[in-house]
């Protein structure tokens, strides 16, 4: 699965670059990843679909800024 996360973030990664740049897409990606993994701490813990799903947007986001950063 986090190989699967990994291919998907590069994928967004790449079109968002096209069409926004370097810089909004840090800044895009900064924001939904922070916005992901501060919104788990708001959940109810027994909701595991949405910890599990803000979970791996917080990943994809994660793996969106990495790809940046190797450019």
């Amino acid at each position: 699965l986090d190989e699967f996360l990994g291919f998907l973030g590069t994928l967004v990664c790449i079109v968002l670059l096209k069409y926004w740049g370097r810089k909004k897409t840090l800044i895009m990606s900064n924001c939904i990843c922070g916005f992901a993994m501060l919104a788990i701490a708001f959940i109810d813990p027994n909701n595991h679909d949405v910890i599990v799903t803000l979970a791996t947007i917080g990943i994809i986001g994660m793996y969106v800024n990495q790809f940046i950063k190797q450019l």
